[in-house]
């Protein structure tokens, strides 16, 4: 599973950097997406996973939220959105990685979202 996260997501990483630049280029300021900084990454304490006793579980819980906030910032964009390239990506993130979610919380074996996501 997080190899499958790192193949998908460089490609993704890569176009998204390249769109920021144009965007920027462009006079687009970051930040006016209309979603909150908090859904905008990863924002759990990443640091932490070097001391952690149950790495598996603790990757799962950080990562969670950080998928469910792109497939938030996919859907923004799939309805807001202009640029079809932007869109296509959005539209592969959000397939992606809802699979990855559902992938995630059965190794956690919730179906449900977890008491830390409060988005």
């Amino acid at each position: 599973l997080a190899a499958d996260i790192v193949n998908s997501q460089a490609d993704e990483i890569e176009t998204l950097t390249a769109a920021e630049t144009r965007l920027a280029n462009a006079g687009v300021e970051r930040g006016s997406l209309g979603l909150p900084d908090h859904m905008a990454g990863m924002s759990g304490d990443t640091d932490s996973l070097k001391t952690v006793d149950r790495f598996d579980e603790a990757f799962l819980k950080l990562m969670i939220p950080d998928h469910e906030g792109a497939v938030a910032m996919s859907k923004v964009l799939l309805a807001n959105g202009q640029d079809p390239d932007l869109k296509a990506i959005a539209q592969a993130i959000l397939v992606a990685q809802e699979e990855e979610i559902s992938q995630m919380r059965s190794r956690l074996g919730v179906d449900a979202p977890m008491p830390s996501e409060h988005h």
